[in-house]
């Protein structure tokens, strides 16, 4: 009977060490299914900077063009 009463009931984990918050995170990083997941997710966007060189020369020769156009 005081057998029973001192069994443990089931399985518990110890306190979350920094190495085994970091594996759970790396298991998450290198999940095949979590990034297919993200890929398709993120597939479709396109991700320029708004700023870069090209987009610039862009602009300013779109308003070059409409400044021409108008006067």
């Amino acid at each position: 009977m005081e057998y029973n009463k001192n069994k443990a009931k089931g399985y518990t984990l110890g306190h979350d060490t920094p190495h085994s918050t970091h594996m759970k995170k790396v298991k998450e990083i290198t999940s095949v299914l979590k990034y297919k997941e993200m890929y398709e997710r993120s597939k479709a966007q396109i991700n320029m900077d708004p700023e870069s060189f090209e987009i610039r020369a862009a602009k300013e020769a779109y308003k070059n063009i409409s400044n021409v156009s108008l006067s």
